[in-house]
């Protein structure tokens, strides 16, 4: 986490719509570490912000989510490969 809460919140919710896509649901461990962030990225937002980027989130194509992402990673600095 970058400290970008709205990007946060658009990433877990695009996370949450592939999870569900592929019913895969997350292990208990998986679920406890998502919360810890989860919690820490709702923290630098209200809840109609954290809702709006979160829907955002979830509705973003696969390869927009995956692009998003990479987006993040390339402005704070890092590589892609």
């Amino acid at each position: 986490m970058t400290g970008d809460h709205e990007r946060s919140a658009r990433l877990f919710g695009a996370a949450e719509a592939i999870l569900d896509e592929l019913e895969t649901p997350l292990t208990p461990a998986d679920e406890e570490f998502q919360a810890q962030w989860v919690e820490l990225a709702r923290s630098g937002l209200d809840e109609t912000a954290w809702k709006e980027a979160f829907g955002e989130g979830r509705a973003m194509p696969l390869a927009d989510a995956v692009e998003y992402a990479l987006a993040a990673r390339l402005e704070a600095g890092g590589k892609t490969a």
